[in-house]
């Protein structure tokens, strides 16, 4: 019985002339359906890639926080506290253009308190060269005087000694 069942059964003749054999319908399936799907997942690359690849191509990223670009410092000429910025972030200036106006308060009031010195000073100037004038007077009298004494003293020695000429 073994060797019955080991053998493989004749073929059939009339159930192979009646049917085509089913192999040679599923690889025309096969055939349309691979286009199909090459089809549908190009046009779905081409919907949702080629946004994605443009804005890739026009952002700029980074994953470790370095950007190169152009960094220029900017430094006050004077501190004090900033009123008015006349530009925008990222916006484009040239040398000499003004970036922001200072408030003005403190710097009008160190203006008066050197004017109120200047003022100051200028009347001590007034007094003092109307003291001048005085200052000189006084000096000069005092050097006359002090000559007139000196002459008196020597015309008082030569009147107590006779014999002595000096010459002055």
């Amino acid at each position: 019985m073994k060797a019955e069942e080991s053998k493989p059964a004749p073929p059939d003749h009339a159930a192979s002339l009646e049917a085509p054999p089913a192999s040679t319908a599923k690889p025309k399936r096969r055939r349309r359906w691979w286009p199909i799907a090459l089809g549908l997942l190009a046009a779905v690359l081409l919907i949702f890639g080629i946004p994605r690849l443009l804005h890739a191509l026009n952002t700029v990223s980074t994953d470790d926080a370095y950007v190169n670009g152009y960094v220029t410092f900017v430094a006050p000429r004077v501190i004090g506290q900033v009123a008015r910025v006349l530009v925008d972030d990222n916006n484009r200036v040239k040398k000499g253009d003004v970036l922001v106006e200072l408030d003005p308060e403190p710097y009008q009031v160190q203006v008066a308190i050197k004017q109120a010195a200047v003022d100051s000073a200028r009347a001590n100037l007034v007094v003092a060269q109307a003291t001048v004038p005085r200052a000189q007077l006084r000096d000069f009298m005092h050097y006359h005087l002090l000559r007139l004494r000196s002459a008196l003293r020597i015309e008082h020695v030569a009147t107590q000694s006779p014999g002595i000429a000096l010459w002055l």
